[in-house]
Parts: C-alpha cells; sequence; structure tokens
C-alpha cells in the first residue's frame, strides 16, 4: 500500500481522572519545531509536548470530562519541512473514539 494509514485506536477516559499519554518515535528524535496535537469532532484540541523522541499529553480532569462517550477523533502529528520553507508535512497518526468506563 502506498501512502500513510493511520493507526485506529480508541482513548480511554474516566471522569474526574487526568488523561496522561506518551508516544515515542522508533526511528529517534522529532525534529525541532514537530508538533503534535489531539483534535476532537467536537472542535476541542489538546496540545501535546514534544520531548526528543517522546510527544507527551497531559489533559487535567475539567478538560478530559467535557469529552462524550463515541466522540471521535484524530491525533495529528505536523512535521516541519527540513527544506528551509515555512511548509508543514501533516499526519493522522492515530485515530478512533473517546472510551469511558464510568458514563
Amino acid at each position: 500500500m502506498l501512502g500513510w494509514v493511520p493507526k485506529i485506536d480508541n482513548i480511554f477516559l474516566s471522569f474526574g481522572q487526568d488523561w496522561i499519554l506518551a508516544r515515542t518515535r522508533r526511528g529517534g528524535a522529532l525534529n525541532p519545531g514537530t508538533e503534535a496535537f489531539i483534535e476532537w469532532a467536537n472542535g476541542t484540541r489538546w496540545d501535546g509536548v514534544v520531548l526528543g523522541d517522546t510527544v507527551v499529553w497531559k489533559v487535567e480532569s475539567e478538560q478530559a470530562d467535557l469529552i462524550p462517550h463515541g466522540m471521535n477523533f484524530k491525533m495529528r502529528i505536523r512535521y516541519p519541512d527540513t527544506g528551509g520553507s515555512d511548509e508543514f508535512a501533516d499526519f493522522d497518526w492515530y485515530e478512533g473514539k473517546a472510551q469511558r468506563r464510568n458514563t
């Protein structure tokens, strides 16, 4: 298959609890200027923090509790163009739905 296909997975959320995730790139450090974020179908965006080869999210429960069970999301990553321009290469890293244990 040619092209990029995002991985499919759900984000597990529990009311009253923070949501924390770290994803590591097997290929090593991400380029400076790389951005990663989660976009929810309702327009909510959770920005990740890029630390070397890892992206970390820590979402406080007050924010996480606003996402209902079954809402779609896309986890996106934006790599800066290495050719010196201001362009980015955008990819959907993961996609799926919110899953709640205690709805």
